[in-house]
This record gives C-alpha cells, structure tokens and sequence, in this order.
C-alpha cells in the first residue's frame, strides 16, 4: 500500500510539471562566448601592443608615446583610433614598459587599457620585430583583470601573433579564463585569422578554432568567412547533442 502510494504521488508531481530541472552546464553557451569575446578583444590589444612598441607612433600620435632610458610608455590617453590602422574602435589607457634596447624584448604593466567602458588591468610581457605592415610578436598577457556585468574576470593567455599586409594570424595557449568563482576554462586560440581592419572590440574572426575544456566539458568554436559575415558563431558541446548558435557580438 505504501509503495503504491509513492508511486501515486510522484505521477501527480510529475504531471504538475514539479521536476528536479536539468543541471546548468559546466560550460554554457554564454560562458563559452564570453571566452571568445575576452581571446579576440586581448589579441587586438596584443597586437597593437606589438605594432606600437617595434615602432613608436612619438609624441602626439595615438598611442602617444614617450622614452626615457629602457622605459617606454604607450599613452592612449580616454581613447583613441589607433595609428597602426589594426581597428577603428578607439582604445584608451596606458602602457608601461621596460624595453631591452635593440632586442625588441619588453615586460610591464596595463593601466586602464582598452576599449570603452571595459579597462583592464595586469602585466606583460614579449618581444616583437616589425617591418612596416609585417609583424612578428610573442605577448604574455598575465593576471589581465576587469569587470563585467559587475563579475570579475581573470585572463592569462600567451599569444604568437604573426602579420602582413592582408591580415593576422593568432595562436595561443594553454590559457586560462576565470569568472567569478572557480572552475576556471583552460583554452586553446588554433590559427585564427582575422582581415587586416577586422580586429576590434568584438568580431568575429574568418577562421581558426577557439577550444575549451573546463572540467570533463569540452567546447569547441568553429569560425569561418560565413561566421563572420553573419555574426553568428556555433559552439559545439560534449555534453549535449545539439551545438549552440548564437550573435558573438551582442
């Protein structure tokens, strides 16, 4: 009699719609495009970063620079576009730098640095060479800190950065992005490539693969010239059947 009341019971739950629900994610499809957004938004920033310090815009230029011994500092002051013409969004901040003459070698500091309304703050480290529009470029970007949608968010990415007169070449990796509480999602940034004017804020590269796992998660970010000519991405999970498509840039 018991039992069969048990079993009574959980029928009437069940077709009052009470259920235990299904588990959040471990990787959702906004925490898998907010990883996208901070790789793609730090490698522009990367890159101009190594643009600017192989060869300073000077004083009055945007960034604004300034030497003094081995100290170099890049100054985008509340924003500017920049001159090495990598975006049209304006960044602002400041760049600190202690440069090994001749050697293109650097480490420092990120004072404010960024696009609007989402400074960031950490070190780095690299070393860059260029000849005109042709860039080479190792940056270590280091405990990169900033604030979104009141949750902190802690970046560390190593970024090889190749580039020529049609446009960029990113890899990085193993990095690690950490929002809010841990765990953090280790990922990795495969030959992604993006046009010469098309880096920015936010975009949406035309190829290359962004891959992330956080613990037994995977996720997996497939770009292409049809990716970035509409704007929608699609992640593909490994703990659900059906990827996720969606704006990368909202």
């Amino acid at each position: 009699m018991r039992a069969l009341l048990i079993t009574v019971l959980a029928a009437a739950l069940a077709g009052c719609g009470i259920t235990q629900g299904d588990p959040e994610p471990i990787i959702s499809g906004d925490l898998a495009g907010r990883v996208a957004r901070a790789a793609l938004m730090t490698g522009t920033l990367a890159a101009e970063i190594g643009l600017s310090t192989a060869e300073p815009s000077g004083p009055g230029g945007c960034p604004s620079t300034s030497s003094n011994g081995d100290q170099l500092v890049l100054d985008y002051g509340v924003g500017c576009v920049p001159e090495s013409e990598i975006t049209l969004d304006a960044i602002g901040g400041n760049v600190d730098l202690i440069v090994a003459g001749g050697m293109g070698t650097f480490v420092g500091d990120v004072q404010a640095l960024g696009f609007a309304d989402l400074p960031l703050v950490g070190s780095l480290s690299g070393d860059t060479s260029r000849a005109g529009d042709l860039l080479a470029a190792d940056i270590d970007l280091e405990s990169i800190g900033w604030t979104a949608d009141g949750v902190d968010n802690t970046l560390n990415i190593l970024f090889e950065i190749e580039a020529n007169t049609d446009g960029f070449l990113l890899n990085a990796g193993p990095a690690t992005f950490l929002r809010g509480q841990p765990p953090e999602v280790f990922f990795h940034v495969e030959d992604v490539t993006v046009p010469r004017d098309g880096m920015g804020a936010c975009f949406v590269p035309d190829g290359g693969v962004i891959r992330m796992e956080r613990l037994a998660a995977t996720a997996i970010i497939t770009f292409s010239e049809e990716a970035a000519s509409s704007g929608s991405i699609s992640v593909v999970f490994n703990d659900r059947e059906e990827p996720e498509t969606f704006a990368l840039c909202p």
